[in-house]
């Protein structure tokens, strides 16, 4: 993987993780501001198959999916936490 390919996917894993960092503070409109610009970003990613093994991109690839996981979390417990509020019936998570 060359250095521009591993630069773009380090502000991709950047950008998750301030995405996680918005979830665990509640700060919705931010995590949706954050998710846009990371949206950007995954448009513009390049076929990178090509080449020697990318054992540097699978690394940052897998740190980005531990976020999103992390953050998937985070937000299903705070809408079962809002149906409860609102005394709605639990729903099965679309996440």
């Amino acid at each position: 993987m060359d250095n521009v390919q591993q630069a773009h996917y380090q502000q991709i894993l950047e950008l998750s993780q301030s995405m996680l960092n918005a979830g665990m503070a509640q700060e919705w409109l931010e995590l949706a501001r954050l998710e846009e610009e990371r949206q950007a970003l995954f448009n513009l990613t390049t076929n990178v198959s090509n080449g020697a093994p990318k054992e540097a991109l699978v690394a940052l690839i897998q740190k980005i999916q531990d976020s999103d996981n992390l953050l998937k979390e985070k937000i299903q417990a705070c809408l079962e936490h809002t149906r409860i509020l609102l005394r709605q019936p639990p729903e099965k998570s679309t996440l």
